[in-house]
């Protein structure tokens, strides 16, 4: 369990440097590719790096014979009594809480499939869309943007289509489900909401 709670504690201490790395050096720079890539390569690397041995990749490796060290040793026999610790407590709630939102995260998927399903293949102009049959906030999930037509004028109609153009370009869906996953995960750390 313990080993458990120093995983955890290590991506969140990387992912609360990363944020303010971002916040300190690249808040208010206008290299948005840049921020994408820090953020994403950032939140890999939060997940990956309690697993990898850095000191083994600069330590000289010596062998010394298991005789030897275990006659300085003093013999310690551990007595682990079964019970529920504190460190019990933080994992199930932890638990708990990625559960909660793991049935948000279906929840706005099943919510997608149904706006899905209610909606037809549409063409405006150049830009192929998903036409909904009920009024909705206009959105792009992938290489599909979603949308009311009736409910917009034309020029608003252009505006709407270049912007979710830019996301679909873009593919910021992947953005979006990797940090949903990221917050399901860590959701009890503030700076993974900023």
């Amino acid at each position: 369990m313990e080993s458990i709670l120093t995983y955890v504690l290590q991506v969140n201490l990387l992912l609360t440097l990363m944020y303010l790395g971002y916040a300190l050096l690249l808040k208010n720079l206008t290299f948005y590719n840049l921020n994408r890539v820090y953020f994403l390569i950032g939140s890999l690397y939060a997940f990956i790096y309690p697993f990898l041995n850095v000191k083994s990749w600069f330590a000289e490796k010596i062998v010394v014979p298991q005789g030897v060290i275990f006659e300085y040793l003093p013999l310690v026999i551990e007595n682990s009594e079964p019970g529920f610790s504190l460190n019990d407590l933080f994992i199930v709630v932890i638990t708990l809480g990625s559960a909660v939102f793991l049935i948000k995260l279906f929840t706005q998927l099943a919510s997608l499939l149904r706006i899905h399903l209610y909606s037809k293949p549409s063409q405006w102009r150049e830009y192929l869309f998903r036409n909904v049959v009920f009024p909705i906030t206009p959105f792009s999930f992938f290489n599909k943007i979603y949308l009311h037509k009736k409910q917009h004028q034309e020029l608003e109609l252009n505006d709407i289509f270049k912007h979710e153009y830019v996301h679909v370009k873009g593919h910021h869906s992947i953005d979006v489900l990797l940090f949903e996953i990221v917050l399901l995960i860590c959701w009890y750390n503030p700076f993974v909401w900023l």
